[in-house]
């Protein structure tokens, strides 16, 4: 009896810690029209500095930024605004967030943001709100959109959209009725 209570004892540790998958996360892509009307404001940023910390058992990211350019919304030119992004490196530990956007200090992006808690701002959509913005070899300005940014719904694949010049996407913003 004993040995029994045993065996069925050992069987519900095993069971207890054999692997389970973890489960995934969807990400609903969106065009530039509705993550616009989503946003409280549409900024042209550049990094400045970037600090990671702990949250609530989680590691963030807040995010300097000096505004370029405000295409929607109250930001002023050169005001400074802080985006808080999920995941980060604390010490030797690193968490991240599968396609959370990666900012780096120095670059400009343009920020979809939408509400936030004093100066720091949140992302309208996880990982469509934020589009690096590049020089091309002509050395024009071009926005480079995340998979999940659709630039246009009848072209939605798994590959990310190709570059657009930055005016092209600031000129679509603009369209957006409030």
């Amino acid at each position: 009896m004993i040995r029994w209570s045993r065996l069925v004892g050992v069987a519900a540790l095993l069971a207890a810690l054999a692997p389970v998958p973890a489960a995934a996360t969807t990400i609903v892509p969106v065009t530039t029209e509705e993550l616009t009307q989503r946003s409280d404001e549409v900024i042209v940023a550049t990094v400045r500095a970037s600090s990671s910390r702990w949250e609530r058992g989680l590691i963030v990211t807040d995010h300097e930024l000096v505004v370029d350019a405000s295409i929607r919304g109250r930001a002023l030119v050169h005001a400074t605004v802080f985006v808080r992004t999920p995941g980060g490196v604390v010490g030797r530990i690193a968490q991240a967030v599968p396609d959370a956007p990666t900012l780096e200090v120095g670059r400009t992006y343009v920020f979809f943001l939408s509400g936030g808690v004093g100066p720091v701002r949140f992302l309208a959509h996880l990982t469509a709100a934020v589009v690096p913005v590049e020089t091309s070899a002509q050395g024009g300005l071009v926005a480079q959109p995340p998979t999940a940014l659709l630039v246009d719904r009848s072209h939605a694949t798994a590959a990310a959209p190709p570059p657009m010049p930055l005016p092209a996407m600031l000129d679509r913003v603009r369209s957006v009725p409030r």
